[in-house]
């Protein structure tokens, strides 16, 4: 959408942002749930919000630019997305479920799968409407959420301690 409609450029460039998106995340997915495994995982998702923020700020920019001064945001902002992906994706779920009473493991994985179904409605909706105030307007929403989720992950680590993942073999304390 911010390709085509803020930026006036090709439709098939989204295409192509989205697939190198798509080979960064199985390419480099493997190596960075072992990474990410071997951290505190409230830390590991604490990066993955400074490089959400760091994708909105490049968005944002780019939302608000000409086509040739996007470009290298654009692309700058999949790494950031991507490197966000990487590391939440395997943390969240080994952080859900060890968080989870043995009993309960499954409701509380169904819980947290049903978010992403709430996401997917909604999310598509609040951006829509942000995006017709100004195209830039839903990323630096998203942006001034993750400085508040960055703080608020570091309280939840400290009162969570740490949290062992099931789907590692050992931790190292990095």
């Amino acid at each position: 959408m911010i390709i085509k409609t803020a930026l006036d450029g090709p439709g098939w460039v989204s295409s192509v942002v989205l697939v190198g998106n798509a080979l960064l995340i199985s390419g480099f997915g493997i190596i960075g749930a072992r990474q990410a495994g071997r951290r505190e995982p409230f830390a590991v998702l604490r990066t993955a919000a400074v490089a959400w923020a760091a994708g909105c700020a490049l968005l944002a920019f780019a939302a608000s630019s000409a086509l040739p001064f996007a470009v290298a945001p654009l692309a700058a902002a999949v790494l950031a997305f991507s490197l966000a992906e990487i590391l939440h994706a395997p943390t969240s779920v080994a952080i859900v479920s060890n968080m989870a009473p043995e009993a309960k493991r499954g409701d509380y994985l169904a819980v947290w799968q049903y978010s992403f179904m709430a996401a997917e409605i909604g999310g598509p909706i609040l951006f829509a409407t942000l995006f017709t105030l100004h195209h830039s307007a839903p990323f630096l929403v998203v942006l001034a959420l993750s400085f508040v989720t960055i703080p608020a992950l570091r309280i939840l680590g400290r009162r969570r301690g740490r949290v062992a993942l099931a789907w590692t073999g050992s931790r190292d304390d990095d």
